[in-house]
């Protein structure tokens, strides 16, 4: 069985590898991925020959769910985390299993075998799209976030995502820029902000949360990064960094 692994910490990532070895000495794993950017890379390429994923869900450059949203994987994901608080979501985002860290050689060998009796289950019925039916049996029925919440003045107003073009982080605050020119305060920070505003928003650096429909064009600028020239104005630069640029490119095709 060929396995890819999400952890940011070496660690937390080598000890999850040899408790995989225990459990079952034919688990190889094909892939390490150490951040979102670099996940974003990897499912980018759409590369093949893994049977499962083993994913943390807070990185050190944001939330896992991030990338599952935005290159929806072609087998199931089995989280691991230290926060129990995930575990609806993490069934949402073709989570089969939800570990608790720290691993233990039981809990491994009972995902594992988890996984094996849903894979045999779904091939011995000739189902299509197992990975598909899954996340559909799977899935909290949960309402789409559609709104966030802006800071005016003394009063706390839900914002309808689609008025957003873009956030911005500045020092410790995050706000946002509507399509009609208004700069606003926002409650949470970028990352949480990330991680609800779903696949219409890209993560272009550490800074900017940008809307599709905000980006004009594109131009190439310095070392393959890209300027995204925006369709309203703003005080700064929005510079992809050429780690993100095929994923960005990518994401701009996406309906």
């Amino acid at each position: 069985m060929n396995v890819v692994i999400i952890e940011d910490e070496l660690l937390t990532c080598r000890d999850l590898e040899r408790t995989l070895k225990k459990a079952d000495s034919s688990v190889n794993v094909t892939a390490y991925l150490h951040s979102v950017d670099e996940a974003r890379a990897f499912f980018a390429e759409k590369p093949s020959g893994y049977n499962l994923i083993f994913s943390d869900i807070e990185l050190g450059d944001g939330n896992s769910f991030i990338i599952f949203d935005e290159y929806p994987p072609e087998v199931p994901v089995i989280f691991c985390t230290a926060y129990s608080e995930y575990a609806l979501k993490a069934f949402g985002s073709f989570g089969i299993d939800y570990l608790l860290k720290p691993f233990s050689v039981e809990t491994v060998a009972a995902s594992l075998q988890k996984y094996r009796l849903l894979e045999k289950n779904f091939s011995s019925a000739g189902i299509p799209g197992i990975h598909d039916f899954i996340r559909e049996m799977l899935a909290p029925k949960t309402e789409k976030i559609t709104s966030i919440i802006i800071h005016k003045g003394d009063k706390l107003i839900p914002y309808s995502l689609t008025d957003i073009a873009l956030f911005f982080k500045e020092e410790i605050h995050l706000y946002a820029v509507t399509f009609s020119k208004e700069q606003l305060l926002v409650s949470n920070n970028l990352e949480k902000t990330e991680a609800i505003a779903g696949p219409v928003f890209f993560r272009a650096n550490r800074q900017i949360l940008v809307n599709r429909a905000a980006v004009k064009d594109l131009n190439h600028y310095f070392n393959r990064k890209l300027l995204v020239n925006l369709t309203i104005p703003f005080h700064r630069q929005v510079i992809v960094p050429k780690e993100k640029a095929s994923a960005f490119i990518d994401w701009l095709t996406m309906s």
